[in-house]
């Protein structure tokens, strides 16, 4: 046994906590959550602002209250900038969803205290459109890859409260549109309902707030169940995981990583 310098022990090199790309102070990120069919509209057409989206004719729904401006797209930047591996935008928008890792774009940063400053040190933001040439990769989270659809988070409780119905709606719309799906979407119509309701009573805060949690989980369970069934008709296949989705979806060649930036395989 090597116990000694002597004897020619050495101390093995520390175990990197995040692969070159999460180092690297040049790239930018993009999250979409788990948005599948945004995935593949930004694949064939790039990240488009609003406006960007408007001028090519492609259909564009926010998922959610935001800082961006119609003619702005909102990016992370590099964690390795400001240290930001656990929190900040990095954290909370682009290492826990789907995200977008970009090369060779200018980003530039809110004015401290200005409309679009959301506080957060690491966001950034493009002007009108990033091409997708400029997509040299795609995150996901590696431990998410495996499980169904169903189990996979919609993420309604970080949008906006008054964009969730719409939300909801629009989703069911490209599913019925990607995935040539429809089924009973009654249950969510009566939560919509209970929703719109339970803003009319006098409720003390705290508990309608927790009235209100109730809904938005049992809307994300039903939304759920409906993407997996979806995605079930689209690739023939029963409960389908993330790894089965992204396999079809992902370019050959395009680069795949986890959430701590190190290379990942998915096979087709």
């Amino acid at each position: 046994m090597i116990n000694s310098f002597e004897d020619g022990y050495r101390e093995s090199p520390e175990k990197k906590q995040h692969g070159e790309i999460l180092e690297d102070k040049s790239k930018i990120f993009h999250g979409i959550g788990f948005d599948l069919i945004r995935l593949q509209r930004i694949l064939d057409n790039g990240i488009l602002s609003e406006e960007a989206a408007s001028e090519k004719g492609v259909d564009i729904t926010r998922s959610y209250g935001g800082y961006n401006l119609s003619d702005s797209i909102s990016v992370g930047e590099s964690p390795a900038v400001h240290k930001t591996y656990t929190f900040g935008v990095f954290r909370n928008y682009i290492a826990n969803g789907i995200s977008f890792v970009i090369d060779g774009v200018s980003a530039h940063k809110a004015r401290k205290g200005s409309e679009r400053d959301s506080g957060y040190i690491d966001e950034a933001f493009v002007t009108h459109s990033i091409p997708k040439e400029k997509i040299t990769g795609i995150m996901v989270p590696e431990e998410m890859l495996d499980l169904p659809l169903s189990k996979i988070p919609v993420g309604l409780a970080k949008m906006g409260y008054g964009y969730i119905d719409n939300r909801c709606k629009k989703i069911i719309q490209d599913l019925e549109q990607e995935c040539d799906f429809t089924d009973d979407t009654s249950e969510l119509e009566n939560l919509i309902k209970r929703k719109a309701e339970l803003e009319e009573f006098d409720l003390e805060y705290l508990e309608k707030d927790k009235q209100r949690k109730i809904i938005f989980d049992q809307m994300e369970e039903f939304m759920q169940t409906y993407i997996g069934k979806a995605y079930s008709k689209r690739l023939s296949k029963h409960n389908p995981t993330l790894r089965d989705v992204l396999a079809q979806q992902i370019p050959q060649g395009m680069s795949l990583y986890n959430s701590d930036g190190f290379p990942i395989r998915i096979e087709k």
